[in-house]
Parts: structure tokens; sequence; C-alpha cells
């Protein structure tokens, strides 16, 4: 039996002008970070335009603007989400071997913790150096922010074996599962505080109240982007 679930317009609650509300530093010629990205030659020449595309620079300075939040700042926004395309589109074309390859180069970059070493691969020295890139913070946000990009290669390999396999999900469960972790919300969320220069307390996150809100805007988002949920 096909089971379909339909969500509604979740974009219609969000009508933004796609250039109104920016940062007032945003140049939208400024490809920092995509130019960043590509010099990492990751992914194949023919994928570059899709990187193009997704503007991250553009998104960061819409989605983080605020008053008290800086161009710098708003940079390394967009390497990080410039990184979650790269990798997306890396593992999209990935079968299970070469995405568990990918899933180790990033977690031990994670774990160097901007440390570089010699003769890493490409997607190691991606991740180092972004990690190299944020100003210091306390640890208890850094190992928050890791632990959650350690979650989101976890749940992207998983998909990219889910796919090698030809395995269909048969729940809204299971493929909550691995969607709340897959799309790199978390983190991106991480960076809110980032933006504007504070750091949440470790008591907000175990308060069941922000949590509720925090787990249904991470699914607002990655819902955002699906219209069915067909045959899971």
């Amino acid at each position: 039996m096909e089971i379909i679930f339909r969500l509604p317009d979740l974009f219609a609650l969000t009508p933004f002008s796609t250039l109104e509300g920016c940062h007032e530093s945003y140049v939208r010629e400024d490809r920092s970070s995509t130019e960043w990205a590509l010099g990492y030659s990751i992914l194949p020449d023919h994928k570059s335009n899709i990187i193009y595309e997704s503007e991250a620079e553009l998104l960061a300075n819409l989605a983080y603007n605020d008053p008290s939040t800086t161009k710098e700042r708003l940079r390394i926004i967009g390497d990080y989400l410039v990184l979650l395309v790269v990798i997306d589109e890396l593992t999209d074309e990935q079968d299970a071997v070469g995405a568990n390859a990918t899933r180790e180069a990033f977690s031990k970059a994670l774990v160097l913790d901007g440390k570089a070493k010699g003769g890493e691969s490409p997607v190691a020295r991606f991740i180092v150096d972004y990690m190299d890139c944020i100003p210091k913070t306390s640890v208890a946000f850094r190992e928050r922010f890791i632990r959650h990009l350690l979650g989101y290669i976890e749940a992207t390999t998983n998909e990219a074996e889910l796919r090698d396999e030809g395995k269909q999900l048969t729940s809204i469960e299971e493929y909550s599962s691995i969607r709340r972790h897959n799309g790199g919300m978390l983190g991106a969320f991480d960076l809110i505080e980032f933006s504007l220069g504070i750091e949440l307390p470790v008591e907000v996150f175990e308060d069941p109240n922000f949590m509720r809100v925090y787990c249904a805007a991470n699914d607002m988002v990655l819902y955002s982007n699906v219209s069915d949920l067909k045959h899971l």
C-alpha cells in the first residue's frame, strides 16, 4: 500500500522579497564563500554551477541579518552554508563505500578541530580549514557545534547507504530520524548565536519547552523543502 504524506506550503509563511532585509554590508557580486569552497576541487567541474546558484552568501546575509552582526561573521556563516551544499552534492553521487569514506574524512577533521596535517584528503582539509576560521568560542559551544556536525555527516551517510541499497523507509518516524540531521540545521542554529556574538547557557538546552520549539523549527525548515513524502 502506498503511503503519502502531504505538507502545507511552509514557504508561504515566510514571504521574503529576495534582496530586502539583507545586511548592510551585502554585495551580491561578492561570492567569497562560493569561491573558497570550489577551491578545494571536491566536486567535478560540472557541479560548479549548482554551488554558485545556491547563493550561500545571500542566504547568510538575509537569514542572519541583525544590526549587531558583522560582515566577518556573515562570511563564516556563508562558508558553513556552502559547505553543506558541497557535501550534499558530493554524497548524492556516491555509493555507500564512497559516502563512508567522506564521513571518515569529515569526522576525522572535526576531531582535529583546526589542527591541519599534511596529506589529508580535500574533504578533510575543507573541514579543518573551516573550523580553523571560527574565532575562539567557549568549549561548550564548540563541542555542541562539532556534535551537531558529526550528527549531520552520520545522517547524510545513512541516506547514501539507503539509496545504494535501494531501501525505502516505511514510516515517518524512520524518515524523520535521518531528515532531522542530514540538513545540517542544528549547526546552522548554533551559528545564530555566533552571528549575534552570544552563547546560550547549557541550561537552555536542558529546558523541555525550549527544546520543543527548537526541534519544531528544525522540522519546519527541513520539511519546507518537501511537498510530498511519497513511499518513504
